[in-house]
């Protein structure tokens, strides 16, 4: 094995074709140092790696405005700081082209001369034979591809200065990370040109395979196909694997691209042991190697898929366990995973809207049953006061007549407020189907103001009605639109001490306005309509922090919206209705 790789060393290097390769590598590394910039040949689909060049958006608009190619290197020499060595790591995708050289002069010349068969004997076999010609194709590719590396750093080091070039180390580096997948591709030749045999067709395949390729994944690109198939296809993977790449995806890269790397060799080993040396194509193989490239590709797929699963699944058990409100994602583009991960996305936000209401709900219960303690108690509590003072002092009977008026205050009070609580509790809790009629708002309004305004007057207040239509008509219950204005109207004779504005609106939608002087500077708008929400937190006052509540539930009962704003030390509630 090692006489034929030295054997055919010895004659590629007597040849001129390996010089060539290496006079078109330096002269392509002085252009991209002249031009401060990377070549690129045939079409390139792994993104910009410039980084605008260093330059700021004043210079970046300059250099695309000028021509000539003395003036854009001009610009970047003078303004522009980026590390051009990498660019053209980044852009190793240049060496397919090369690379296509290299095995014509290692395998294809032996079957263009017949050289082969002189070889192939019964002391030489077809296997040291295949292995010792990719092995020598994998030793000239790497050599070129390092040389193509090192002429761009010092073509840029010396004519463009320290500010165009990183590191001999770093360059290195980047570029032995890349040769799994210069190696693979060497293997895909070598399997071309023992399937094909012939170097005419070897090259009509393989010069536009790449681009071929890169074509067929642009218009891929539009059916919005998996993600996972352009972040590791050759020319791309070659430039994230540059571009400070995670961990995970150096090893799911370079994993790939061995696998592609073992397979090829099989697959070309294969053919060449089975084939005759002089045999041509035949239809029925090439269907086979392409149904095993198919099948290789389906199990890679599947493989990455049950990861993404694994790790989706991993993501959905903590956001569980942490109840927190993120958003689960996957690297992983399938469109039918995507939309399993859109669906549940959009139950768990279900399931957090539903958990975060109910502990809303329960907390809000605990208050209730504290506020609801607390108003029964502080009536009762006052009236056992003085009863245990009538029966216990002696007290004349004036004094007793008296206390018996408190007392029977007080259980007034008591009885009211278990008849709030009993309502309230009635309202919330109904089902029932609400009867509609034909109602003109305007006479309702009315009514209700008149039912308020002896209240009002005796204050010396006064309650302004406007409207821009006399008759306002709504399809909507009377009784529950009747006590949302009277909870309203007395709700401001109670809790201000200025006028009442009301204001009919009916142009586009139906909006009723109470405006009033803010007494209360502290009034939380946000939590107004809360149940027992009250400023007054003795509840001295007789104030259930009902009244607000119930008005705010029929209004939702009614499919109407109610809200509440503080404008220039005026509160305003506005009712609307579609």
């Amino acid at each position: 094995m090692l006489n034929i790789i030295k054997a055919d060393l010895f004659r590629i290097l007597k040849g001129k074709g390996i010089y060539i390769i290496i006079i078109l590598l330096f002269l392509l590394s002085l252009m991209s140092a002249y031009t401060v910039s990377p070549l690129n040949v045939g079409l390139n689909v792994s993104g910009d790696t410039t980084e605008n060049y260093g330059l700021s958006d004043e210079w970046l608009e300059k250099l695309y405005s000028v021509k000539s190619m003395s003036e854009t290197r001009d610009i970047l020499i003078n303004h522009g700081r980026y590390e051009v060595d990498v660019a053209n790591v980044v852009h190793n995708n240049n060496m397919y082209y090369f690379f296509i050289a290299v095995v014509v002069f290692v395998l294809c010349c032996d079957f263009s001369n017949g050289t082969i068969k002189n070889t192939v004997s019964t002391n030489i076999s077809k296997k040291k034979y295949y292995f010792s010609k990719l092995l020598l194709a994998i030793g000239l590719g790497t050599i070129i591809t390092f040389l193509n590396v090192y002429f761009a750093y010092f073509s840029n080091l010396f004519m463009n200065g320290n500010n165009f070039v990183s590191s001999l180390s770093n360059i290195t580096l980047l570029t032995i990370r890349q040769l799994p997948l210069l190696y693979a591709i060497i293997s895909v030749l070598i399997t071309i040109a023992v399937i094909v045999r012939k170097t005419s067709i070897y090259n009509g395949i393989s010069i536009p395979l790449l681009m071929l390729f890169q074509l067929i994944l642009g218009f891929m690109n539009t059916f919005n196909l998996p993600k996972w198939i352009y972040n590791y296809e050759f020319e791309t993977a070659l430039g994230k694997l540059c571009l400070n790449p995670t961990n995970t995806y150096i090893m799911q890269t370079l994993s790939l691209w061995t696998i592609v790397f073992i397979i090829t060799t099989i697959i070309g080993y294969s053919y060449f042991k089975k084939r005759d040396i002089y045999g041509g194509i035949v239809m029925k193989d090439i269907i086979i190697i392409l149904l095993v490239i198919f099948l290789l590709i389906t199990i890679f797929y599947l493989f990455l898929l049950k990861k993404g699963i694994k790790k989706f699944n991993k993501d959905l058990n903590q956001k569980l366990k942490d109840k927190s409100n993120t958003i689960l994602t996957t690297n992983f583009s399938d469109r039918d995973l995507c939309h399993l991960i859109d669906s549940i996305n959009n139950s768990l936000k279900s399931y957090n809207d539903i958990r975060i209401d109910y502990e809303k709900k329960n907390n809000n219960l605990q208050k209730m049953m504290t506020n609801i303690s607390h108003d029964l108690r502080t009536p009762l509590t006052s009236a056992l006061g003085y009863i245990d003072m009538t029966l216990k002092s002696d007290l004349d009977e004036k004094t007793k007549i008296k206390n018996l008026k408190i007392i029977e205050e007080r259980l007034k009070r008591l009885s009211e407020l278990v008849d709030s609580f009993f309502e309230f509790s009635k309202i919330i809790s109904n089902n029932k189907f609400i009867e509609v009629s034909k109602i003109n708002l305007v006479a309702l309004l009315e009514n209700s103001i008149s039912n308020h305004y002896e209240d009002f007057s005796n204050d010396n207040r006064i309650i302004n009605f406007e409207t821009d239509n006399r008759k306002v008509y709504i399809n909507s219950n009377k009784i529950m639109l009747s006590r949302i204005f009277d909870n309203l109207i007395r709700n401001a004779y109670k809790h201000s001490k200025s006028d009442l504005n009301i204001e009919l609106k009916s142009k586009n939608k139906i909006e009723i306005i109470f405006s009033n002087d803010l007494l209360y500077s502290d009034l939380d708008i946000e939590r107004m309509f809360e149940e027992f929400y009250t400023i007054d937190i003795s509840r001295t006052k007789g104030n259930t922090g009902l009244g607000l509540a119930i008005v705010k539930e029929f209004t939702n009962q009614l499919n109407g919206k109610i809200y509440a704003k503080k404008k220039n030390h005026k509160l305003y509630i506005i009712i609307s209705f579609n």
